[in-house]
């Protein structure tokens, strides 16, 4: 509707402003819904502030990977990856050898993933390092990206696993 808007004129353009607003204040009421459910259970709570505590993860990612990925803190390192999408897969067929890439997993989890591996990037001094070292390697960006997205839901998952903060030290 917001791209419709600037071509929309008269009563049209009412509707549509209208639109946008209702549908502005009905996503306000599922966040504050989703924060009101995790804050009232104990069990989530503490895992939404372990999970906060990662420098690149804020409540809206904790909320996601809590609602999408249940089975945080439960899995081995390979079978999160796997479930969330960041674990690259050939596909080879007799003497057809393609690139490694990510398919399949917890869409919403591996987008909140993603923005989180780009704030923890510029701000988290270990996902830094660890990013340049592959870029520096001749690695394409997208690819150390995901990289950097494995490695983050490797630690939260082990963060709730052992039920520990992170300390960047």
């Amino acid at each position: 509707n917001k791209c419709r808007l600037h071509k929309v004129t008269g009563k049209a353009r009412e509707y549509i402003e209208k639109q946008i607003e209702f549908a502005k204040k009905q996503l306000e009421q599922i966040r504050q819904d989703i924060e009101d459910i995790i804050n009232s259970d104990p069990d989530l709570k503490e895992k939404s502030k372990l999970l906060t505590s990662y420098k690149g993860v804020g409540r809206k990612t904790a909320s996601i990977l809590l609602i999408e990925v249940p089975e945080l803190g439960r899995l081995d390192n390979k079978e999160i990856a796997c479930l969330v999408g960041v674990a690259p897969k050939t596909s080879e067929s007799g003497r057809k050898v393609s690139k490694a890439q990510i398919i399949g997993g917890r869409f919403y989890a591996r987008k909140a993933l993603y923005m989180s591996a780009v704030v923890a990037m510029r701000h988290n001094k270990k996902m830094k390092v660890f990013y340049q070292r592959l870029v520096d390697s001749g690695k394409a960006a997208k690819v150390a990206l995901v990289a950097v997205m494995r490695k983050i839901i490797i630690c939260l998952n082990a963060m709730i696993k052992n039920n520990n903060f992170y300390l960047d030290v």
